[in-house]
């Protein structure tokens, strides 16, 4: 029933029978004070510029962003973890999963590299190190007969494409600069987000390797942490063809351990825990379907022995307001993040969702100068200032040093 304290007996006969309970005197006149006093304050804070009506005649106010992105961020908080159903149209999933079909196609696995999700010696491999900014692709680990050849089809011997589909492919980039994804990124608390590394990921039927436990803080490391997973289900994720498990507000515990990149290689600073596995729960989800997992959220999936395929889009995030990207992660090495990092938001509406990680494609940013921006944000009437506002970031004005924070346009 859930009612504890000093209840009598017949409080507790009364509340089986009836459904309600009246105690009085339960709260003190102190008490109720300090939280009226509370909200007057927050109250007096409010600005209601931005409003949501909530009726309990009417539900259709659930409809409201407003009211269900804070029902979301409740969730995230406490369990670690939020699934968004039917994110992705079907026409945006039909799109990646032909692109990749495309690129599986145009792949020579004359030089290869298979990836492990058990043992992460596979990381010494400089062909991993080198996919930060390329298309590369993983085979799995039983894909191989003992006489090296493939022991099925091509495409259905990978485990993997990353981890710069985001930034080299325009399908994945599409999706993943959409203002809908990053309106969730700032929904969740983040104020300068930058996507790290996307991976297409096949959890291939009958050899589909599985990812033991682990937080993705583990591997995309920031000071403090602020690393979040999103996961896309480009099929539908099940118990029987490996779909996510995850033990909800493990987050909560914190950082159990990191993955180093030293002068002699990858290792781990400390072993990993044992976990009771009746402490997962599975995930699953209908395709087109996001999970957003925060960074300290123990999760794991298991090998997949159906025949059916699991496909998703995996992509993982980090601020970079105020944050320090930790010069030993696998990715990245020796790059520090500058605190002057320059993003463009007219309107609520930002216009670019910038990636961090691709020295080669570096760009320098241009902008007018910061004076004539604001001066243009002021004008009278709003399309003539929305205007020259526009005008202002494309103008080849003064160009803002990026030469310690290789910044990514999308849209171009």
């Amino acid at each position: 029933m859930g009612i504890v304290g000093n209840l009598s007996p017949d409080h507790l006969q009364y509340f089986d029978s009836q459904g309600y309970l009246v105690i009085e005197s339960f709260a003190s006149p102190e008490e109720m004070d300090a939280m009226r006093k509370r909200m007057d304050q927050l109250l007096d804070e409010f600005d209601y510029s931005t409003v949501s009506i909530f009726s309990t005649k009417n539900q259709q106010q659930l409809t409201d962003n407003y009211f269900y992105e804070s029902a979301e961020n409740v969730s995230f908080f406490f369990e670690g973890y939020l699934v968004i159903e039917s994110f992705a149209s079907p026409e945006e999933m039909d799109a990646m999963r032909k692109r990749m079909d495309q690129l599986l196609d145009e792949f020579d696995y004359s030089t290869v590299s298979i990836f492990s999700t058990k043992n992460q010696q596979q990381l010494t491999d400089n062909y991993f190190y080198e996919s930060a900014e390329n298309v590369s692709f993983f085979f799995e680990e039983k894909a191989f007969g003992d006489d090296g050849n493939l022991r099925q089809p091509k495409q259905l011997s990978i485990n993997k494409v990353g981890h710069a589909l985001h930034e080299a492919e325009p399908v994945f980039k599409n999706f993943s600069c959409s203002e809908k994804f990053s309106s969730l990124l700032f929904s969740l608390g983040y104020k300068r987000p930058v996507i790290i590394q996307s991976m297409y990921i096949f959890k291939q039927p009958g050899i589909g390797g599985e990812v033991v436990p682990h937080q993705d803080n583990s591997f995309l490391f920031t000071e403090p942490p602020t690393c979040t997973g999103i996961w896309l289900a480009l099929e539908d994720a099940t118990i029987v063809n490996g779909c996510i498990w995850a033990i909800p507000g493990s987050q909560k515990n914190g950082l159990v351990r990191r993955m180093i990149r030293g002068e002699e290689g990858i290792s781990f600073d400390r072993p990993s825990p044992t976990y009771n596995e009746k402490d997962f729960v599975p995930i699953e989800v209908k395709a087109g379907s996001l999970v957003v997992i925060h960074g300290d959220l123990i999760h794991q999936s298991f090998e997949n022995q159906s025949s059916k395929s699991r496909h998703a889009y995996s992509l993982h995030v980090v601020d970079t307001d105020g944050c320090k990207w930790a010069p030993d992660n696998w990715l990245l090495d020796n790059l520090t993040l500058i605190e002057d990092y320059l993003y463009v938001e007219i309107y609520g509406f930002v216009s670019d969702m910038l990636s961090l990680n691709r020295p080669k494609k570096r760009k320098s940013i241009w902008c007018c100068p910061p004076p004539v921006f604001l001066f243009s944000l002021s004008l009278q009437p709003p399309w003539l200032s929305g205007w020259l506002a526009l005008f202002c970031v494309f103008w080849n004005g003064s160009e803002f040093s990026t030469s310690s924070f290789p910044v990514y346009d999308c849209k171009s």
